[in-house]
């Protein structure tokens, strides 16, 4: 009897810890027609960082977008890879990205007053579309998000790996 208590305690759990996570990423389904791309930074390139008046390093990135509809939403994902950070993963930016003709702008945080970047540590910057429901509730969270993967349907996350930080004023 308590082998069957203990294993129906586990039982639970596990199906506790998964709907946690299921809930915590839900599948997206491919987008049709949709297409976005990073210009900048590409691909081991280079990424401008300058520091606003709280010492907060923001850098620019820029890229194209067709084909995205009302009810969908453009997501910017930054993941640090050297040095990395406190929590491995990808950080869900919260910088409003803009569209206008085709093109969108954003700003992606790197590092924090506490632990600036520097210039030569290196990021991975990514860009999705995610569903609107989707990406309010992740903006809504409180705190910093982090997600194993960048949010977004699978055929739309764009990624520029390996991309190297440039700080200017200061690290």
């Amino acid at each position: 009897m308590k082998n069957q208590r203990k294993l129906f305690t586990l039982a639970l759990i596990l199906l506790c810890v998964s709907c946690d996570l299921a809930s915590a990423r839900p599948a997206q389904p491919q987008i049709s027609g949709a297409a976005v791309s990073l210009l900048k930074p590409k691909k081991d390139g280079q990424i401008d960082c300058m520091p606003d008046a709280n010492d907060i390093y923001r850098c620019p990135v820029s890229g194209e977008v067709t084909g995205i509809s009302q009810g969908q939403r453009l997501l910017l994902w930054v993941q640090p890879v050297n040095p990395p950070a406190e929590r491995d993963g990808w950080y869900l930016q919260r910088r409003i990205v803009s569209q206008s003709g085709g093109r969108w702008s954003g700003t992606v945080q790197v590092g924090n007053a506490d632990y600036p970047p520097h210039t030569g540590d290196i990021v991975n910057v990514a860009v999705s579309i995610a569903d609107e429901a989707i990406a309010e509730k992740l903006m809504s969270t409180r705190g910093v998000v982090v997600q194993p993967e960048p949010v977004g349907a699978t055929n739309t996350i764009v990624i520029s790996d390996n991309v190297r930080i440039h700080a200017k004023n200061g690290h």
